[in-house]
């Protein structure tokens, strides 16, 4: 079951597509949804108030690639402490799950 949860919490946290079809507005956008539309500038569009669509947001250049991977660090991090301290079951019921005819 737990094995099942871990795998549940990572899909949802890394989701862009579901957040994406409910959430509009800049000012409510989740992690992920943040580093898509990363142009490495900041904040500075969003602040500008580009009507609450990132449409126009996506695909900006220059792409400062040192921004991007701090925050993909930063949108991972939870997930991977929460998997370096639930390793050992993690570990477990995939072992468990492997068996068969026992």
């Amino acid at each position: 079951m737990l094995v099942v949860v871990l795998f549940s919490l990572v899909w949802h946290w890394n989701d862009l597509f579901e957040p994406s079809l409910f959430t509009m507005l800049t000012e409510k956008f989740n992690l992920t949804q943040y580093l898509a539309i990363m142009d490495g500038k900041g904040d500075q569009e969003i602040q500008q108030g580009l009507g609450g669509a990132a449409s126009g947001l996506v695909g900006l250049a220059p792409t400062f690639q040192n921004r991007v991977m701090a925050g993909a660090l930063l949108t991972i991090l939870p997930m991977l402490l929460l998997y370096l301290f639930t390793q050992r079951y993690f570990v477990e019921g995939v072992e468990r799950a492997g068996i068969a005819g026992e």
